[in-house]
């Protein structure tokens, strides 16, 4: 089903830039964690829908006219690893950022049931049960 999850994944996206976070509420588990620790962005773990918005919420209080940008997928199966951008201005100082993110969705039936955010691939990679580089994720462009 891997194939069919990173569509999923690519299809979450492509429903966030239409629609805003609302968008994402038909692909993922009304009980979907969703992970920030291993971001410096309100590093903690959301739950539910009302914490994935709360998540946007303090994001939007942070950073004006943030943006994401994603245009590599890794398929693991149950894992979909999505390599990207974000950027923004800082409120306040204006400080402008243009720096890496990666996603790691687990999914199962379709649905997000969880998404951890890292700065670095390499550590995205290294969280992935079983995951090897070379061998495991195949590269979907």
């Amino acid at each position: 089903m891997s194939r069919e999850n990173v569509d999923r994944v690519r299809e979450a996206y492509a429903s966030y830039e239409r629609e805003g976070v609302e968008g994402l509420y038909p692909y993922f588990d009304p009980e979907i964690e969703w992970d920030m620790t291993k971001t410096g962005i309100a590093a903690r773990v959301f739950l539910g829908e009302a914490g994935v918005r709360q998540f946007f919420d303090i994001l939007g209080h942070t950073w004006e006219g943030f943006w994401f940008r994603y245009d590599q997928f890794l398929d693991a199966g149950d894992d979909v690893l999505a390599l990207g951008r974000f950027g923004g201005r800082a409120r306040g100082s204006g400080v402008e950022l243009d720096a890496t993110v990666v996603h790691t969705w687990t999914l199962r039936d379709g649905l997000g049931v969880r998404l951890r955010a890292y700065l670095h691939e390499e550590e995205a990679l290294a969280d992935v049960p079983g995951l090897e580089r070379e061998a495991a994720v195949r590269r979907v462009t």
